[in-house]
């Protein structure tokens, strides 16, 4: 994909990628190889054919001194030759501390004191460095590419008597688009016609397809695998799933995680600070102590070599990059390297119960008929679903979904009238001229119903809550007398045990759920999935304060993390050190509240975003812990006078090199 999502100018601004295809270093603008122009990949093994011929034949043949070093000359600059135009550039361009400035001042003062051999070396090293370099930085923006190419360049807009090929950005909401097999989903949309499996994978990481028909909504970004599908827009482009998701993937190198702005201080003391050492060892100690000028020379273009830490200020980026696109391989957005460093230190994490460790809709489970009550099983699914029908509560609209058989004919069913409702409590209507309740326990209580089951009445049914008994079971009684109930419930996921489970052997030592929903309805659900720990009967409000009162707990040793459904649960999601949004993929309040926001429903998400964040900052810290001792070691070698400049730029070459690819572990 070219043009309108150019992948080097969407991620212009990312860590080590620059807009002109260079990987670029913050402290001395190093941008590894230009981009390649045909043929120069020939012309430059060509250049370094011709070095290697000079240089052997310097070393091997019985020649005079003056055409030795005239042949180290031609192996330097076959070599090195683009090493000093760029430092020549760097220059010009105010750049003091570009690494090809400071390896150029090196590899001629080696040349100033007769260390021709060395200089050449030295020269050969950094190039083949810098090219191996370049080419694992490659492998990680064809990756990054392979995350962003997601949408087509055109879209087919239906007209009336044909099709014509558009822009995404012009589709309007309420226009018609035709999606053939094979093409991905452009904008998001409702299907009109057509029925299909669509590949959902690059949206949620899911592998197995998604069947839709006509009236299912689908999401930009989707590959369509199956039928023709004629979709109505709902979205514009910059609207739509996958623009959001891409935006939200471009907006994370702004988020800088520990590991990444330690090294930018670093990287801006440390280099000035080594030329500044480097100065004073060559200059210093010879005027300082009598000492011989070549020797101390020799030392300081030791630590000219190793005075830019490029590998380091770009693998660490680098490397919280290539895990986010990791993460978003498998549905999972992570707003930043921050947020990975929280997300891994995570040792407490918290559920919310409705969507989240359900399903988040009520079905009926059992509907029992009172014995010697005014109907039977028939007439109690007639009389429900007339009275709840006029209902929009979530338990109404439970029940007439489950009851919709006996609205066939709705010739059929009994006359309603004086329909009235109490929020939360329960419903009243005349049916066929009986008067007919249906709602929970304290609400047949307060209407004085007759024949209540004795397991109903409790100790004292005027402090059972009423929207939590309702949503456990609906009671009718029919002029006054009990004729039955219908039981509901949320169903678990099916992966939640095994996801809460999963938490546990990653080390997440706590894992409580906090929920609204009642006690007995709270306990029946952790006990199923495995939580010990839970809180009822909790207002939005109170969940922070929950959450906080966990963070206060865990007294700084680990992180507190959040997992609901990103819309009712914001407040929270915002409190917890890592706010982490389920089955979000469009949902726009999960995408702008949560630090992390999975777009699948799948649980077992959770323990892979964890997996994917410890795995990126144990990389981080095993390139600042490798470079810096690579770094100290050559500094201590220099000083002591051990070594040789070509060693010293094989180590600094070699550790960079080992960090990019070690960086790119990131990604799998």
């Amino acid at each position: 994909m070219r043009g309108r999502n150019d992948p080097e100018k969407e991620y212009a601004g990312a860590p080590g990628f620059s807009e002109d295809e260079g990987v670029s270093c913050p402290t001395c603008a190093y941008r590894g190889q230009e981009p390649e122009k045909p043929g120069s990949s020939w012309r430059r093994m060509s250049l370094w054919a011709l070095g290697g011929l000079a240089a052997a034949g310097a070393l091997l043949l019985p020649i005079g001194e003056t055409v030795r070093i005239l042949l180290y000359v031609v192996a330097y600059i076959a070599f090195g030759g683009v090493i000093l135009l760029r430092a020549a550039r760097g220059v010009l361009h105010g750049r003091l501390f570009d690494e090809n400035t400071l390896m150029a001042i090196a590899t001629l003062a080696a040349f100033a004191i007769g260390e021709y051999p060395e200089a050449v070396a030295v020269a050969l090293f950094y190039r083949i460095g810098d090219t191996l370099q370049e080419r694992a930085a490659d492998r990680s923006r064809a990756s990054i590419r392979s995350l962003v190419d997601w949408q087509p360049d055109t879209v087919t807009r239906l007209l009336e008597g044909g099709t014509e090929q558009v822009a995404p950005e012009i589709v309007l909401p309420g226009e018609h688009i035709l999606v053939r097999p094979g093409e991905r989903v452009p904008v998001d949309g409702r299907i009109f016609d057509g029925q299909s499996s669509l590949d959902v994978s690059a949206l949620t990481g899911e592998s197995f397809p998604r069947d839709v028909a006509q009236g299912d909504e689908v999401l930009s970004g989707s590959v369509n695998g199956g039928g023709p599908l004629k979709l109505e827009v709902l979205r514009r482009y910059r609207d739509s799933a996958a623009a959001r998701i891409l935006e939200s993937v471009e907006r994370s190198a702004a988020r800088k995680a520990r590991a990444e702005r330690f090294i930018t201080r670093f990287a801006k003391i440390y280099t000035p600070a080594m030329v500044a050492i480097a100065f004073l060892m060559a200059v210093g100690v010879p005027l300082l102590t009598g000492q011989p000028w070549r020797e101390w020379i020799y030392r300081a273009c030791m630590l000219l070599v190793v005075s830019c830490p490029c590998g380091l200020v770009l693998s660490v980026p680098l490397g919280y990059f290539a895990g986010i696109g990791a993460a978003a391989r498998r549905g999972i957005l992570v707003k930043g390297g921050m947020h990975l460093d929280r997300l891994a230190a995570v040792r407490t994490l918290a559920f919310d119960k409705t969507g989240t460790l359900t399903h988040g809709s009520l079905r009926v489970s059992a509907v029992e008929v009172a014995s010697d009550g005014p109907l039977d099983l028939d007439g109690l699914r007639r009389y429900a679903y007339v009275l709840e029908h006029h209902s929009t509560h979530p338990v109404a609209t439970a029940l007439t979904q489950a009851f919709s058989d006996v609205a066939v004919p709705s010739s059929t069913l009994p006359e309603v009238s004086q329909t009235r409702e109490w929020a939360g409590r329960g419903m009243e209507a005349l049916v066929d001229g009986r008067t007919v309740l249906g709602g929970n326990l304290s609400f047949m209580v307060s209407r004085e119903v007759s024949g209540l089951p004795q397991r109903d009445r409790g100790p004292d049914p005027s402090e059972v809550d009423t929207m939590q008994d309702a949503q456990r079971s609906v009671l009718f009684a029919v002029d006054g007398t009990y004729a039955g109930r219908v039981t509901l419930e949320d169903r678990i996921r099916e992966d939640a045990a095994d996801a809460v489970q999963s938490l546990r052997h990653l080390g997440v030592d706590r894992i409580v759920m906090l929920t609204g929903d009642s006690e007995d309805a709270a306990q029946s659900v952790s006990l199923a999935v495995g939580v010990e720990e839970y809180h009822a009967h909790l207002l939005p409000d109170d969940k922070v304060d929950r959450i906080e009162g966990l963070i206060l707990d865990r007294a700084g040793v680990g992180t507190v993390a959040f997992a609901g459904d990103g819309i009712n649960d914001a407040p929270v999601l915002a409190r917890a050190d890592t706010g982490i949004a389920m089955g979000a993929a469009g949902s726009d309040a999960a995408i702008e509240s949560a630090d992390i926001v999975i777009l699948s429903d799948r649980l077992g998400r959770i323990g892979d975003a964890i997996r994917i964040a410890r795995k990126t900052t144990r990389v981080a810290r095993q390139n600042v812990v490798l470079s810096l001792a690579v770094k100290a070691a050559v500094v201590l070698l220099a000083a002591l006078g051990w070594g040789g400049i070509w060693q010293a730029v094989f180590a600094d070459v070699g550790i960079g090199l080992i960090a990019v690819l070690n960086a790119l572990r990131a990604a799998r």
